[in-house]
């Protein structure tokens, strides 16, 4: 599951450089590291949260929470990236459009 949710974010930001077809923009190639970074820091933090709480456990119930915890976790960060994919899947929509309107 961790593995999944660390491999959407690293498809999201590698396909945010190509999101306008320029190969080797430099605009989106910062932008999509920009992302990248943001993500894993993210990431990063969340699993620090869990480590320390799972760290602090005393018993089974403690342990519990935090996975109940590390869970919540993912699934916001899940739905963050869903409302991404609509949006870029929208955007491409508008582009499919507006360059069928040109020919």
């Amino acid at each position: 599951m961790k593995t999944l949710v660390m491999l959407s974010f690293l498809f999201l930001s590698f396909n945010a450089f190509s999101e306008d077809g320029k190969k080797g923009d430099g605009q989106n190639f910062e932008k999509a590291k920009s992302m990248m970074l943001e993500n894993i820091e993210k990431r990063i933090s969340n699993l620090q949260d869990v480590k320390s709480c799972v760290s602090s456990a005393s018993d089974k119930s403690a342990l519990k929470e935090c996975r109940k915890k590390m869970k919540s976790m993912n699934t916001e960060m899940k739905g963050k990236m869903k409302e991404m994919r609509k949006m870029k899947k929208e955007r491409k929509q508008k582009r499919k459009g507006s360059d069928s309107d040109d020919e």
